[in-house]
C-alpha cells in the first residue's frame, strides 16, 4: 500500500483564507497517518489487487473513517505501507464555514460508527480527547512556524465542538450523514 503526499489548493492562490490555511495545515496529514496510524486517505492511495483480496475491500457501512479501518487491516496482515512524498494529488482546501462544519459533521460521524463497530481501533469520543487534540495540533504548528496560533486554537476548539455534538446527537439515535 502506498499512501502519496496531498497538496491543499486554495481558491486564490498566495491569498488562502483561515479556513484554508487551517485546512492546509491540518487537513490531510497523509504522512503522519501512513508512518504513525498505519493508514492512508482515499485522496492519494494505491495499493495492489493482490492485497485487496487478502484484506477484503473497504467497509462499505461506514459514510467516514473507511481508509483507516481497511489501512489497519493491511497492517495486521502485515503489507507493508510507504509513504511517497513524489506521488502528489492536489485537493481543494475547505474555505468556508459550511464546509469545515460539514467535514467535521461527517468525520464524527465515521468515528463513531467505527466505535460502535470496531471497537479494537480504539477510537474514542472527541470530548474524551479534546486537550490532547488541542495539544498536538499546536505544537504542530508551533514546531513548524515558530509560534502559536490562537486563531487555529479557536478553531480546533470549534471543530472539537462540533465533532463532539455530533457525536451526542450520533449516541442519541441519529443518522451520521454522508455530506
Amino acid at each position: 500500500m502506498v499512501g502519496g503526499r496531498i497538496v491543499m489548493t486554495t481558491r486564490i492562490p498566495g491569498q488562502p483564507t483561515l479556513l484554508e490555511r487551517y485546512d492546509r495545515e491540518f487537513g490531510l496529514l497523509q504522512e503522519f497517518y501512513v508512518r504513525s496510524c498505519h493508514f492512508a486517505v482515499t485522496a492519494n492511495l494505491f495499493t495492489s489487487a493482490s492485497i485487496i483480496r487478502t484484506v477484503g475491500s473497504f467497509d462499505g457501512d461506514l459514510l467516514s473513517g473507511g481508509d483507516r479501518e481497511w489501512g489497519r487491516r493491511v497492517f495486521a496482515a502485515g503489507h507493508t505501507q510507504h509513504y511517497a512524498s513524489d506521488v502528489i494529488v492536489l485537493h481543494p482546501a475547505r474555505s468556508s464555514v459550511r464546509a469545515f462544519i460539514r467535514k467535521n459533521r461527517r468525520t464524527a460521524g465515521g468515528m463513531y460508527q467505527l466505535w460502535k463497530k470496531y471497537p479494537a481501533l480504539g477510537i474514542h469520543a472527541p470530548y474524551r480527547s479534546s486537550n490532547m487534540q488541542l495539544q498536538v495540533r499546536n505544537l504542530h504548528f508551533g514546531k513548524k512556524h515558530g509560534c502559536l496560533r490562537p486563531s487555529f486554537t479557536g478553531l480546533t476548539a470549534a471543530a472539537w465542538m462540533i465533532r463532539s455534538v455530533e457525536w451526542i446527537r450520533l449516541h442519541l439515535g441519529g443518522k451520521p450523514l454522508r455530506a
